[in-house]
């Protein structure tokens, strides 16, 4: 494990769910600098070293982010692929080929890598990304660690959920009912039949 300043983690997504940056940035809030540093080792950040020696970041984007938000400079992280070797015009390709980037946009369509922002802090908001992370805490389906399970809930809530931003709690019931329905049996994470 090597120790770092987020700032110097690039993305490898282009959006979040601002809402669970901000529920992160709220159990941030509440812990002493030395419960963080603890919290932060235990919740290292995967990398990919990439050319020039670039570290981007393949999960924990939210974090990333709340920590920024926080003006908190120090992370920790795990460096699980060395692809500094690779030249920079086939980097993103092998990341791609490895399912180690996600293109979907604000909207759900792909997007170009050339829009995955440089900076933690350039991230985008997805309401849709916020949705499956929060049903996801409220018991509508498990975390695995299948490359953007999340972002896979976040379109199946987006073709059957209008959110409501004044009834959230609702859109958080209505998500929770969804995921147990035999349309989301083939998500990863799904829990079962309501």
């Amino acid at each position: 494990m090597h120790k770092g300043e987020v700032v110097e983690l690039h993305p490898t997504q282009i959006v979040v769910g601002y809402k669970e940056v901000e529920l992160k940035e709220a159990r941030l809030e509440g812990m002493t600098e030395k419960e963080l540093d603890l919290y932060l080792q235990e919740h290292p950040f995967p990398v990919v070293t990439g050319p020039r020696n670039r570290k981007f970041m393949i999960d924990h984007h939210h974090l990333g982010l709340a920590l920024v938000r926080r003006k908190h400079k120090h992370c920790y992280y795990n460096a699980v692929h060395e692809f500094h070797t690779i030249p920079p015009d086939k980097f993103f390709r092998v990341m791609s080929v490895m399912e180690l980037l996600y293109l979907g946009g604000p909207d759900g369509k792909l997007m170009s890598v050339t829009q995955i922002p440089k900076r933690v802090e350039d991230l985008v908001d997805d309401p849709y990304r916020s949705l499956a992370g929060v049903c996801r805490d409220a018991g509508g389906f498990t975390k695995v660690h299948t490359p953007y399970s999340e972002f896979q809930w976040a379109s199946f809530f987006r073709d059957r959920i209008i959110i409501d931003k004044q009834d959230w709690e609702g859109t958080v019931k209505h998500a929770v009912q969804l995921a147990g329905t035999i349309e989301a049996k083939f998500l990863p994470g799904f829990i079962g039949l309501v």
